[in-house]
């Protein structure tokens, strides 16, 4: 993986996402994987821009496990640096605005460099730790197949500088099956609509059969 990036966690958000089931904490790292490749190019359904208010500077990295869904909340610190500020569960459509006004504030002190309040962990390290647990370390690897196929489609869209939307006009499908292809989350595609979607992209995807890795 190219890393242009670099991603810090907060210790609220660190707290947090430890507090979380081991399925959603392997799926958080991975979305935390794409977020230092492709920074501020990382499409939705995985980022999204928190609209005007106090929160204008926020985004919301979304981590989406069956019918739970995970929002943390970030910003472009310096350095092509990301910080991870916090998150929660969201249960329903609506901006939790609370939940937003702490994130503005842990902003508000790590751009003011009030460090001795809010102490950072960079991602890489908090990853390191999580997979000393074998139970993380299965889930980890085991999103690694899904989120390959969302990294590779992304890549080739912007390269090709194509929205969803135009994607999925290419390949006669619709822009939420795109999406959903590049959420990590989708399992249930074709051969022929992968091939669907390489034709547009001007590639052809490749099929291998691997080993199985055993459990220790």
């Amino acid at each position: 993986m190219c890393v242009k990036y670099e991603v810090e966690l907060t210790e609220e958000s660190v707290d947090f996402i430890l507090s979380l089931p081991v399925k959603m904490q392997a799926k958080i790292q991975r979305s935390i994987q794409l977020l230092k490749e492709f920074g501020y190019n990382l499409p939705e359904p995985h980022s999204k821009k928190i609209r005007g208010g106090t929160g204008k500077e926020l985004y919301e990295l979304r981590v989406k496990l069956g019918r739970n869904i995970c929002r943390l909340f970030y910003f472009y610190w310096k350095d092509k640096i990301y910080v991870i500020t916090s998150g929660y569960m969201k249960k329903t459509d609506k901006i939790n605005k609370r939940e937003i006004l702490k994130a503005v504030k842990i902003m508000k002190f790590v751009k003011e460099e009030k460090m001795a309040k809010i102490k950072t962990i960079n991602s890489e390290k908090l990853l390191i730790d999580q997979m000393r647990d074998n139970n993380f370390r299965i889930e980890y690897e085991r999103y690694e197949r899904e989120f390959a196929i969302a990294k590779q489609i992304i890549k080739l869209r912007k390269k090709r500088n194509l929205t969803q939307k135009q994607l999925a006009e290419l390949s006669g499908t619709s822009q939420p099956a795109i999406a959903r292809l590049e959420s990590g989350e989708y399992k249930n595609f074709s051969i022929s609509f992968l091939k669907k979607i390489g034709k547009a992209l001007g590639v052809i995807p490749e099929i291998n059969f691997i080993e199985l890795k055993k459990s220790i």
